[in-house]
C-alpha cells in the first residue's frame, strides 16, 4: 500500500490538478493524496510505503514467542492520577516502615506456555524483603487460563495479544466494568526479547477506566518451567514505576505509519468493517495531556487511553510504547456500536 503526499503552494493548483485530486479522494481506495498549504512551489512529489499485514497468526509461532519466563518489575497506578499505588504496608517489613522506605512495585515473573489452545499465565509476586536468599523470599501468585478459540482473544506471531469480548453489551445484574488484557512486544534489536503487559478494568457504561491500571515491564529470562528457576529477589527496587511520566513532548509531532498488523486469531471472528476502519494516514499528536480515567501518560514511555467518539457510537482502547529514537508501537482495540470491528498492532516513526 503506498500513501502519497504533496506539497504545494494552493496559488499554483490548477483545475485539473484539483479535479485529479478530488477523482482520487472519492475512487481509490488504496492511496490517500493530502493537499498541504505552503509558502513554497511545488516540490516533488514523495512516497512512504506502509506495510499492511492481515494476520492470520501460526498458533506455533505464537507459541514459541509467547512461551518462557518472563522477569521484570511490577505496578500498579491510578486511573485518576496516573500515579504509582505504593505496595501496602502489610507486605513489607518492619524494617521498610522504619527506615521509611515506601516501594511503588514489585519484582515479578510472568511463567507463560501454550497447551490444547490455552494461554497458561502464572503471575509470581517477589515481595519487598531485607534479604536475598531465595530460601526466604516470600512469593504471591495467580493463575490466569485463557481460550485461544475465544473470540475476543487475538494474537500475532512475535508473542504478542489482545484480550477482551467482542460485545460491550453487558446483561442485566453484571458487574459495571470488564477486564482487557494487552501485551505489547516492543519493536528493538536489543535481546533479549523485550515487552509490556497491561491489564485493567474499564466501565463500559461511561466507557472510561474504571479502576487500577496494572503494567509490566519485562524480559524473557529463559525457558518455560512454571517458576521455579525464581533463584532470589533484589530485596528492593525501584523499578520503572518511580521515574518520570511519558513526556508530551516525546509524543507530540507528525508520526508515519509503518507496518499495521490487523489481528483475527484462530477463532470465528471477523467483521468486514475491519479493515476500513483502520486509517493508515500520518497521524498528528497535538497536546497530549493526561487525562483522568480516558488517558493516562505513565513512568517507562508507556500510555493507556481509552476513549469514546460519536456520541458514545464508537470506543477506542488503545496502549503504547515510545521510544526516545522516535518510534512508536501501539495496540488497539476498536468497536463500534458496543461491536468488536478491529483488532491490529501499528508501528509509526517521527521524522
Amino acid at each position: 500500500m503506498i500513501v502519497a503526499f504533496l506539497s504545494t503552494n494552493v496559488n499554483y493548483v490548477s483545475s485539473n490538478h484539483k479535479q485529479l485530486w478530488l477523482y482520487q479522494k472519492l475512487c481509490c481506495k488504496e492511496t490517500q493524496l493530502s493537499l498541504q498549504l505552503t509558502r513554497i512551489y511545488r516540490k516533488p512529489l514523495l512516497c512512504h510505503r506502509v506495510e499492511k499485514q492481515n494476520i492470520f497468526a501460526s498458533l506455533d509461532r505464537f507459541e514459541l514467542a509467547v512461551a518462557g519466563e518472563w522477569k521484570g518489575f511490577e505496578a500498579s497506578f491510578d486511573p485518576e492520577t496516573g500515579t504509582a499505588i505504593q505496595v501496602p504496608s502489610t507486605s513489607l517489613p518492619e524494617a521498610f516502615v522504619e527506615w521509611n522506605v515506601k516501594p511503588v512495585g514489585y519484582e515479578s515473573y510472568n511463567s507463560m506456555v501454550v497447551r490444547n489452545n490455552q494461554l497458561y499465565r502464572r503471575h509470581s509476586r517477589i515481595l519487598p524483603s531485607v534479604s536475598f536468599d531465595a530460601d526466604v523470599i516470600d512469593l504471591e501468585t495467580e493463575l490466569y487460563f485463557y481460550d485461544l478459540n475465544e473470540e475476543g482473544f487475538l494474537f500475532l506471531a512475535d508473542g504478542s495479544y489482545s484480550k477482551g469480548p467482542v460485545s460491550l453489551q453487558q446483561p442485566p445484574g453484571s458487574k459495571p466494568y470488564v477486564y482487557f488484557e494487552f501485551c505489547l512486544c516492543l519493536v528493538s534489536e536489543l535481546k533479549p526479547p523485550m515487552r509490556c503487559l497491561f491489564r485493567f478494568p474499564v466501565d463500559i457504561k461511561r466507557q472510561q477506566l474504571w479502576g487500577d491500571v496494572q503494567v509490566f515491564l519485562e524480559h524473557r529470562d529463559g525457558d518455560f518451567c512454571d517458576g521455579n528457576a525464581i533463584a532470589s529477589g533484589s530485596g528492593y527496587m525501584e523499578g520503572f514505576a518511580s521515574g518520570m511520566p511519558l513526556s508530551e513532548d516525546l509524543i507530540n509531532g507528525e508520526w508515519y505509519p509503518e507496518s499495521i498488523q490487523v489481528l483475527k486469531g484462530i477463532s470465528s471472528f471477523h467483521d468486514s468493517r475491519m479493515l476500513n476502519d483502520v486509517n493508515y494516514s500520518p497521524i498528528l499528536v497535538d497536546s497530549c495531556k493526561s487525562l483522568p480515567r480516558h488517558r493516562l501518560m505513565l513512568p517507562g514511555n508507556i500510555y493507556v487511553k481509552c476513549d469514546s467518539e460519536s456520541l458514545g457510537q464508537v470506543f477506542n482502547l488503545q496502549v503504547g510504547h515510545v521510544t526516545l529514537e522516535g518510534r512508536w508501537v501501539s495496540f488497539h482495540r476498536k468497536y463500534i456500536d458496543n461491536r468488536l470491528v478491529a483488532t491490529y498492532k501499528m508501528v509509526c516513526f517521527k521524522k
